[in-house]
């Protein structure tokens, strides 16, 4: 008979010493740490971290078995309580496998692993402390770049909240830096503003021609419609192309309680048409959109300093 001894022995890949990247206050890091069983016996291994640091230090599984010719990658996790640097000091018990329960191992092997961490503070910052969108077209978008710089050596994690106030309401008191609290770091601004149009000139063609700018003005009650276009829109009006907090109905085509009358005045049948030209002005400080008159669907076209708008009527005998 021949019998030969297997020692019970593992590898360790990390020098038996593991390091973590500099870790936040309140954050956690890890580092992978990986062992071999280069034995034909399978081994059952434990490793025992001290009551004091296992709120600093973490591993799963701490108990379990290696096969023969197998190995293992384990995830070591650290979390530090304060900045200092931290340097720990692990044991690892190893022996054969597949003993009875409550059974005193006769042979074990001990390895004492080295971890080294850092605790650490760090903040996050917008490279921009202000961001002014400047006017903004109520119901449009814009965007703009924010860039935020991490002002230490550790991996930050972070979630952005956008929260609205009035101007009046910004305040300017310290602002705190603490893993889990929000804290300010750039203050958008900008300005919402309505289309603002109006009707700056009038003039008629053909059979209206003859009619005076002063009594087309009154024909078409401009100065009623001037008026309404320099209000902000109603409640009834002020509605959005997608539910918001603000409104939950969605534009309607045409929705607005003014009435107006536009009066071509009186023409012979068979006369040439009436054609009056509408010299309108976008009295905004941001491009608009208007509807064509006279078609059936939207038209939409830029609007940036004047427009001639011509609105006809021709008069025939059925």
């Amino acid at each position: 008979m021949q019998s030969r001894e297997e020692p019970l022995q593992l590898q360790l890949d990390t020098c038996k010493s593991v390091f973590f990247k500099p870790t936040w206050v309140g954050c956690s890091s890890t580092s992978l740490f990986t062992f071999q069983n280069p034995s034909r016996l399978p081994l059952e291994f434990e490793w025992r971290i001290s009551q004091q640091h296992q709120k600093m230090l973490a591993l799963q599984p701490t108990r379990g078995i290696i096969q023969p010719n197998e190995s293992l990658t384990l995830t070591w996790t650290f979390s530090p309580l304060e900045e200092v640097k931290y340097l720990f000091r692990v044991g690892m018990w190893v022996w054969e496998a597949g003993l009875p329960p409550n059974t005193k191992p006769s042979a074990t092997t001990h390895y004492t692993l080295r971890l080294v961490g850092t605790g650490i503070s760090s903040s996050l910052s917008a490279k921009e402390k202000e961001l002014d969108f400047g006017n903004v077209l109520v119901n449009s978008e814009q965007t703009r770049m924010l860039v935020l710089l991490n002002d230490g050596s550790c991996t930050l994690y972070y979630r952005l909240f956008l929260e609205q106030c009035s101007p009046e309401a910004v305040g300017n008191g310290p602002l705190d830096n603490k893993v889990g609290e929000k804290q300010e770091l750039c203050r958008v601004s900008l300005t919402a503003v309505y289309p603002l149009l109006s009707i700056l000139d009038i003039c008629s063609m053909g059979s209206a021609e003859g009619i005076t700018r002063k009594h087309l003005w009154r024909l078409f009650s401009l100065d009623l419609l001037n008026s309404y276009l320099e209000r902000d829109p109603t409640s009834w009006e002020l509605t959005y192309k997608v539910p918001t907090r603000h409104s939950t109905s969605q534009i309607p085509s045409v929705f607005t309680p003014l009435k107006l009358n536009f009066n071509f005045g009186a023409a012979p049948i068979d006369a040439p048409p009436s054609v009056v030209l509408l010299a309108l002005k976008n009295s905004g400080v941001v491009p608009l959109d208007w509807y064509r008159v006279g078609t059936r669907g939207p038209g939409g076209q830029g609007l940036g300093g004047l427009l001639l708008l011509v609105v006809a009527l021709a008069a025939w005998c059925l």
